[in-house]
C-alpha cells in the first residue's frame, strides 16, 4: 500500500540526534520502554521509508526513546496543500 500524499519522514535524522546509529540499537531501546513494541524487521524497513500504517503505541515509544515530538519524525502537509496536489 502506498501513501497518497507526501510525508516528510525524518526518523533517521531523529536517530542521529539521539546518537542511535542502527536499527538494532533503536529496537533494543524501544523494547526497554515497551516489551511488545514493533518487531525488528518492521522497524528496520521504516527507518528510511514511511510506513503505510503506524501504530500509535509505536509512535509514542519512538518519541520517548528519541526524546522528540511526532512532528520531528514526520511532517504532514496541511490539508489544503494535499488537495492542491490532487487537482494537478
Amino acid at each position: 500500500m502506498s501513501i497518497n500524499f507526501p510525508i516528510t519522514w525524518r526518523l533517521r535524522e531523529c536517530m542521529a540526534k539521539a546518537k542511535i546509529d542502527s536499527a538494532l540499537e533503536l529496537h533494543r531501546r524501544m523494547k526497554l520502554v515497551d516489551q511488545n513494541v514493533i518487531n525488528y524487521a518492521q522497524l528496520a524497513r521504516m527507518i528510511d521509508t514511511p510506513p503505510a500504517r503506524l501504530n500509535l503505541q509505536t509512535l509514542m515509544v519512538l518519541t520517548v526513546v528519541l526524546s522528540c515530538k511526532v512532528s520531528d519524525i514526520m511532517d504532514v502537509p496541511p490539508p489544503d496543500a494535499v488537495l492542491e496536489d490532487e487537482t494537478k
